[in-house]
């Protein structure tokens, strides 16, 4: 072989890994290259849950902020495609007027007897005024809850498997420790 060929040959391979190498850095940094091509910011992303269904795959619930003047809060829902891609399913940020935003899915609740889904509502938000925390006998029967905060910035993800029991609670349990 000649050493042009070998040339061309040596060139045509590095390329190949260098495209490689791009597709892998890629899809491994999808969520951060996505939200930086849209209205969400890079610089703040919390998951609140990574999960896979039976139905969707695998997904990601997460909360980020609007890159607007005034940085709002914003949950996305996020499915990762047969090629290793996320992409928004759902996005919802707080109105210019509020200060948090909500979200809510379905999942599979298989291997709980008499139980087909699981209801998920996740509220977001920057306009807490005290320290937000519940009592379990505020909780209506059957409702789990996690809270994650700092400062007046929360997350609030409660899980149900009645879908009757959600309807107004979160409004109802935020009162008095949010604006």
């Amino acid at each position: 072989m000649t050493r042009k060929k070998v040339s061309i040959i040596v060139g045509v391979v590095l390329v190949l890994l260098l495209v490689l190498w791009w597709i892998f850095a890629s899809v491994s940094d999808s969520i951060a290259i996505s939200l930086a091509g849209g209205r969400a910011t890079s610089s703040y992303v919390t998951t609140i849950t990574h999960a896979w269904d039976d139905v969707n795959g695998e997904y990601k619930v997460i909360r980020t902020e609007t890159n607007d003047e005034g940085s709002r809060p914003m949950l996305l829902h996020l499915k990762k495609n047969a090629l290793g891609f996320w992409a928004a399913e759902r996005v919802k940020a707080a109105a210019p007027d509020d200060l948090w935003a909500g979200i809510g899915w379905f999942e599979d609740a298989e291997g709980y007897v008499g139980v087909s889904d699981a209801v998920h509502i996740v509220y977001a938000g920057n306009n807490a005024v005290k320290k937000i925390e519940f009592d379990e006998s505020e909780l209506p029967r059957g409702v789990a809850v996690n809270v994650s905060q700092s400062d007046n910035s929360y997350v609030v993800h409660l899980v149900s498997y009645d879908t009757e029991l959600l309807d107004g609670t979160v409004e109802k349990l935020l009162a008095g420790m949010v604006e």
